[in-house]
Protein backbone atom coordinates (compact mmCIF):
# COMPACT_ATOMS: atom_id res chain seq x y z
CA UNK A 1 0.00 0.00 0.00
CA UNK A 2 2.48 2.32 1.09
CA UNK A 3 4.44 1.93 -2.49
CA UNK A 4 1.01 2.12 -4.20
CA UNK A 5 0.50 5.56 -2.49
CA UNK A 6 4.03 6.72 -3.11
CA UNK A 7 3.55 5.81 -6.91
CA UNK A 8 -0.06 8.19 -6.77
CA UNK A 9 1.77 11.14 -5.22
CA UNK A 10 5.18 10.71 -7.80
CA UNK A 11 2.51 10.52 -10.30
CA UNK A 12 0.64 13.39 -9.30
CA UNK A 13 3.40 15.58 -8.80
CA UNK A 14 4.46 14.66 -12.46
CA UNK A 15 1.13 16.10 -13.21
CA UNK A 16 1.05 19.18 -10.77
CA UNK A 17 4.33 20.57 -10.65
CA UNK A 18 4.62 20.98 -14.73
CA UNK A 19 1.30 23.25 -14.66
CA UNK A 20 1.89 25.51 -12.08
CA UNK A 21 5.18 26.16 -13.56
CA UNK A 22 3.49 27.03 -16.74
CA UNK A 23 1.16 29.03 -15.22
CA UNK A 24 3.51 30.93 -13.11
CA UNK A 25 5.08 31.45 -16.12
CA UNK A 26 1.83 32.94 -17.84
CA UNK A 27 1.09 35.20 -15.25
CA UNK A 28 4.64 36.71 -14.83
CA UNK A 29 4.75 37.24 -18.34
CA UNK A 30 1.09 38.81 -18.24
CA UNK A 31 2.21 41.49 -15.14
CA UNK A 32 5.58 42.27 -17.58
CA UNK A 33 3.05 42.97 -20.27
CA UNK A 34 0.93 44.96 -17.52
CA UNK A 35 4.68 47.11 -16.88
CA UNK A 36 5.48 47.49 -20.54
CA UNK A 37 1.86 49.24 -21.33
CA UNK A 38 2.61 51.66 -18.51
CA UNK A 39 5.50 52.85 -19.79
CA UNK A 40 4.42 53.13 -23.66
CA UNK A 41 1.32 55.21 -22.18
CA UNK A 42 3.89 57.27 -20.32
CA UNK A 43 5.73 57.98 -23.14
CA UNK A 44 2.75 58.80 -25.43
CA UNK A 45 1.74 61.77 -22.67
CA UNK A 46 5.64 62.53 -23.12
CA UNK A 47 4.45 63.66 -26.54
CA UNK A 48 2.79 67.18 -26.62
CA UNK A 49 0.55 67.88 -29.68
CA UNK A 50 1.27 70.13 -31.04
CA UNK A 51 4.54 71.25 -29.53
CA UNK A 52 6.12 67.87 -29.28
CA UNK A 53 8.73 68.16 -32.77
CA UNK A 54 10.37 65.44 -35.16
CA UNK A 55 13.27 64.73 -33.03
CA UNK A 56 10.66 64.56 -29.54
CA UNK A 57 8.76 61.61 -31.97
CA UNK A 58 12.25 60.14 -33.27
CA UNK A 59 12.92 59.33 -29.49
CA UNK A 60 9.96 57.83 -28.60
CA UNK A 61 10.34 55.46 -32.16
CA UNK A 62 13.59 54.48 -31.43
CA UNK A 63 12.51 52.99 -27.64
CA UNK A 64 9.29 51.42 -29.19
CA UNK A 65 10.54 50.79 -32.97
CA UNK A 66 10.21 46.97 -32.03
CA UNK A 67 6.73 47.20 -32.39
CA UNK A 68 6.46 49.96 -34.40
CA UNK A 69 5.64 50.24 -38.46
CA UNK A 70 4.49 52.70 -41.10
CA UNK A 71 3.25 52.65 -44.59
CA UNK A 72 4.92 55.14 -47.52
CA UNK A 73 7.11 56.98 -45.65
CA UNK A 74 8.26 58.34 -42.26
CA UNK A 75 10.16 61.68 -42.09
CA UNK A 76 9.45 65.16 -40.62
CA UNK A 77 7.38 66.08 -43.60
CA UNK A 78 4.83 63.30 -42.46
CA UNK A 79 4.87 60.50 -40.83
CA UNK A 80 1.77 58.28 -39.34
CA UNK A 81 3.08 55.28 -36.91
CA UNK A 82 1.54 52.73 -34.77
CA UNK A 83 2.76 50.79 -32.05
CA UNK A 84 1.06 47.72 -31.49
CA UNK A 85 1.64 45.43 -28.39
CA UNK A 86 -0.08 42.12 -27.96
CA UNK A 87 -0.03 39.27 -24.96
CA UNK A 88 -1.60 36.07 -25.49
CA UNK A 89 0.15 33.30 -23.71
CA UNK A 90 1.47 30.19 -26.18
CA UNK A 91 0.14 31.92 -29.45
CA UNK A 92 -0.62 28.58 -30.89
CA UNK A 93 -3.38 27.96 -27.96
CA UNK A 94 -5.12 31.55 -29.66
CA UNK A 95 -5.76 30.40 -33.97
CA UNK A 96 -8.02 32.81 -34.65
CA UNK A 97 -6.59 35.57 -31.76
CA UNK A 98 -9.80 35.19 -29.53
CA UNK A 99 -9.82 32.33 -27.81
CA UNK A 100 -7.85 28.94 -26.65
CA UNK A 101 -8.08 26.33 -28.90
CA UNK A 102 -8.85 24.15 -26.14
CA UNK A 103 -11.40 24.57 -23.82
CA UNK A 104 -9.31 22.92 -20.68
CA UNK A 105 -6.65 25.91 -21.82
CA UNK A 106 -9.19 28.43 -21.11
CA UNK A 107 -10.40 27.57 -18.11
CA UNK A 108 -6.66 26.79 -16.43
CA UNK A 109 -5.71 30.83 -17.87
CA UNK A 110 -8.39 32.69 -17.41
CA UNK A 111 -8.92 30.73 -13.11
CA UNK A 112 -5.14 32.42 -13.25
CA UNK A 113 -6.60 35.79 -14.27
CA UNK A 114 -4.72 35.11 -17.68
CA UNK A 115 -6.47 36.37 -20.40
CA UNK A 116 -5.56 37.96 -24.18
CA UNK A 117 -4.74 41.70 -23.93
CA UNK A 118 -3.40 44.14 -26.54
CA UNK A 119 -2.96 48.03 -26.89
CA UNK A 120 -1.75 50.08 -29.41
CA UNK A 121 -0.77 53.71 -30.09
CA UNK A 122 -1.04 56.08 -33.75
CA UNK A 123 0.96 59.32 -33.88
CA UNK A 124 0.76 61.87 -36.50
CA UNK A 125 3.45 64.17 -37.47
CA UNK A 126 3.10 66.70 -39.80
CA UNK A 127 5.64 69.69 -41.07
CA UNK A 128 7.78 68.87 -38.48
CA UNK A 129 5.41 68.52 -35.55
CA UNK A 130 3.37 66.00 -33.85
CA UNK A 131 -0.62 66.63 -34.62
CA UNK A 132 -2.25 63.89 -33.29
CA UNK A 133 -1.73 60.55 -30.92
CA UNK A 134 -4.44 58.14 -29.59
CA UNK A 135 -3.25 54.90 -27.16
CA UNK A 136 -6.01 52.07 -27.13
CA UNK A 137 -6.49 49.28 -24.91
CA UNK A 138 -8.14 46.37 -25.49
CA UNK A 139 -9.09 43.18 -23.10
CA UNK A 140 -10.64 39.95 -24.10
CA UNK A 141 -12.88 38.60 -21.17
CA UNK A 142 -14.34 35.22 -20.91
CA UNK A 143 -18.22 35.13 -21.60
CA UNK A 144 -19.60 31.80 -21.78
CA UNK A 145 -17.62 29.85 -23.73
CA UNK A 146 -15.68 32.10 -25.88
CA UNK A 147 -13.94 36.17 -25.43
CA UNK A 148 -15.73 39.09 -25.93
CA UNK A 149 -13.26 42.48 -26.14
CA UNK A 150 -13.59 45.38 -24.09
CA UNK A 151 -12.24 48.26 -25.97
CA UNK A 152 -11.12 51.98 -24.71
CA UNK A 153 -9.27 54.61 -26.85
CA UNK A 154 -8.14 57.61 -25.83
CA UNK A 155 -7.60 60.58 -28.71
CA UNK A 156 -5.62 63.98 -29.30
CA UNK A 157 -6.10 65.77 -31.92
CA UNK A 158 -6.40 69.33 -33.67
CA UNK A 159 -10.28 69.11 -33.66
CA UNK A 160 -13.19 66.62 -31.82
CA UNK A 161 -15.78 65.00 -33.47
CA UNK A 162 -19.07 66.62 -34.39
CA UNK A 163 -21.04 65.95 -31.63
CA UNK A 164 -22.95 69.59 -30.59
CA UNK A 165 -24.64 68.03 -27.37
CA UNK A 166 -21.02 67.30 -25.87
CA UNK A 167 -18.80 70.16 -27.24
CA UNK A 168 -20.88 72.36 -25.82
CA UNK A 169 -21.15 71.28 -22.10
CA UNK A 170 -16.90 70.91 -22.85
CA UNK A 171 -15.13 72.75 -26.03
CA UNK A 172 -11.56 70.97 -25.69
CA UNK A 173 -13.12 67.09 -25.42
CA UNK A 174 -15.74 64.21 -26.16
CA UNK A 175 -16.57 61.39 -24.21
CA UNK A 176 -18.46 58.14 -25.78
CA UNK A 177 -19.65 55.13 -24.89
CA UNK A 178 -20.57 52.02 -27.01
CA UNK A 179 -23.49 49.42 -26.29
CA UNK A 180 -20.60 46.71 -26.87
CA UNK A 181 -17.67 47.18 -24.77
CA UNK A 182 -16.23 50.02 -26.17
CA UNK A 183 -15.39 53.78 -24.57
CA UNK A 184 -13.59 56.52 -26.50
CA UNK A 185 -12.45 60.04 -25.13
CA UNK A 186 -11.10 62.60 -27.38
CA UNK A 187 -9.63 66.28 -26.76
CA UNK A 188 -8.22 69.24 -28.47
CA UNK A 189 -3.96 70.46 -27.44
CA UNK A 190 -6.75 73.20 -25.37
CA UNK A 191 -7.17 71.06 -22.51
CA UNK A 192 -5.80 71.34 -19.41
CA UNK A 193 -2.79 69.13 -18.74
CA UNK A 194 -4.52 68.16 -15.67
CA UNK A 195 -7.78 66.68 -16.74
CA UNK A 196 -6.19 64.83 -19.73
CA UNK A 197 -3.76 63.26 -16.81
CA UNK A 198 -6.90 62.73 -14.89
CA UNK A 199 -9.13 61.15 -17.30
CA UNK A 200 -6.85 59.24 -19.13
CA UNK A 201 -5.25 57.49 -16.26
CA UNK A 202 -5.98 53.97 -17.93
CA UNK A 203 -6.66 51.13 -15.07
CA UNK A 204 -4.01 48.33 -16.39
CA UNK A 205 -4.75 46.39 -13.36
CA UNK A 206 -7.75 44.85 -15.32
CA UNK A 207 -5.10 43.09 -17.13
CA UNK A 208 -3.92 41.18 -14.16
CA UNK A 209 -7.05 41.36 -12.15
CA UNK A 210 -7.80 37.23 -11.25
CA UNK A 211 -11.43 38.25 -12.02
CA UNK A 212 -11.99 39.94 -15.32
CA UNK A 213 -13.63 43.81 -15.78
CA UNK A 214 -17.09 43.39 -16.77
CA UNK A 215 -16.87 47.01 -19.07
CA UNK A 216 -14.53 48.76 -20.77
CA UNK A 217 -15.83 51.89 -18.89
CA UNK A 218 -13.79 49.78 -16.10
CA UNK A 219 -10.56 50.46 -17.81
CA UNK A 220 -10.96 54.60 -17.20
CA UNK A 221 -13.56 55.13 -14.21
CA UNK A 222 -13.28 58.57 -13.89
CA UNK A 223 -13.61 59.17 -17.24
CA UNK A 224 -16.90 57.13 -17.51
CA UNK A 225 -18.45 58.97 -14.67
CA UNK A 226 -18.16 62.27 -16.56
CA UNK A 227 -19.68 60.42 -18.91
CA UNK A 228 -22.53 59.69 -17.02
CA UNK A 229 -23.01 63.36 -15.80
CA UNK A 230 -22.94 64.61 -18.81
CA UNK A 231 -25.50 62.03 -20.12
CA UNK A 232 -27.65 63.29 -17.87
CA UNK A 233 -27.29 66.94 -18.10
CA UNK A 234 -27.66 66.73 -22.18
CA UNK A 235 -30.78 64.73 -21.67
CA UNK A 236 -32.58 67.08 -19.60
CA UNK A 237 -31.34 70.02 -21.93
CA UNK A 238 -32.65 68.27 -25.01
CA UNK A 239 -35.56 67.23 -23.55
CA UNK A 240 -36.48 71.27 -22.64
CA UNK A 241 -35.70 72.11 -25.87
CA UNK A 242 -36.48 69.19 -28.55
CA UNK A 243 -36.68 65.53 -28.44
CA UNK A 244 -34.71 64.76 -32.56
CA UNK A 245 -31.72 67.12 -32.71
CA UNK A 246 -31.29 67.58 -36.31
CA UNK A 247 -27.94 66.81 -37.83
CA UNK A 248 -26.07 68.99 -40.91
CA UNK A 249 -23.38 67.32 -42.68
CA UNK A 250 -21.56 68.67 -45.45
CA UNK A 251 -18.18 67.14 -47.95
CA UNK A 252 -16.41 69.13 -50.49
CA UNK A 253 -18.05 72.23 -50.15
CA UNK A 254 -16.80 75.89 -48.96
CA UNK A 255 -19.10 76.75 -46.56
CA UNK A 256 -21.74 74.74 -44.07
CA UNK A 257 -24.89 76.76 -42.59
CA UNK A 258 -25.37 75.91 -39.43
CA UNK A 259 -28.15 76.58 -36.93
CA UNK A 260 -29.43 75.85 -33.68
CA UNK A 261 -33.22 75.17 -32.39
CA UNK A 262 -34.22 77.99 -29.97
CA UNK A 263 -37.82 77.82 -29.49
CA UNK A 264 -39.88 74.27 -30.28
CA UNK A 265 -43.41 72.90 -29.32
CA UNK A 266 -44.93 69.61 -29.52
CA UNK A 267 -47.01 69.07 -32.87
CA UNK A 268 -50.12 66.48 -31.89
CA UNK A 269 -52.16 66.81 -35.21
CA UNK A 270 -51.41 68.45 -38.56
CA UNK A 271 -53.12 71.12 -40.02
CA UNK A 272 -55.70 68.73 -42.07
CA UNK A 273 -56.08 66.85 -38.91
CA UNK A 274 -53.84 63.84 -39.32
CA UNK A 275 -52.38 62.64 -35.22
CA UNK A 276 -49.18 63.27 -34.99
CA UNK A 277 -46.57 62.77 -32.76
CA UNK A 278 -43.39 64.71 -33.35
CA UNK A 279 -41.81 68.29 -32.68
Amino acid sequence: MKIFARRRFLGLLVLVVPLACVLSYAVGQQWFFRWRLERLLADVKLLEVPKSSWPDFQRFMTRWGKWGFYQGTCDANHCAYRVILGDQFLQRWYPSGESPRHEWARWALNAVGVRPAGAFVDVEVLSNRVVSKGFGLMINQPFGSHYEELFAHSYEGSRLPHYRDFVLLHPNRYLESGQRGYFMLSFTPSEASDEKNRLTHFRFNCITKLFPCSKSEDFLPDAYAEYKQQSSQVSREMDSVCGEPLWVAARDATGVFVADVVSAKRVTAYDDGTPADTY
